[in-house]
């Protein structure tokens, strides 16, 4: 029936799988984390930061990136090895 539908039961198959390990894991939070500290710095950037006198809000834009990239290689990078060490210990 997949042929009939254009094949959505198998990308339906997939974001449900996607959410569901979103869900179920602290790590993928983390890294979703980071793209929400990355977004409120250029939302701060772009809407709120005087060119003229950056002042603390400058700063805040400076630092929530960093630390969103931080967020990110951490929580993808352990989620990424605790996947590795599950699949090689499943040979």
């Amino acid at each position: 029936m997949s042929t009939i539908n254009g094949g959505s039961d198998e990308r339906s198959g997939l974001l449900a799988r996607s959410t569901d390990r979103l869900r179920e894991s602290v790590l993928l939070k983390l890294a979703v984390g980071g793209v929400c500290l990355i977004a409120a710095a250029t939302l701060l950037q772009v809407f709120v930061v005087d060119p003229s006198n950056p002042g603390l809000v400058g700063v805040w834009t400076a630092l929530l990136p960093i630390w969103g990239v931080g967020l990110i290689v951490a929580g993808l990078g352990a989620y990424l090895f605790v996947m590795w060490r599950q699949y090689r210990g499943t040979e």
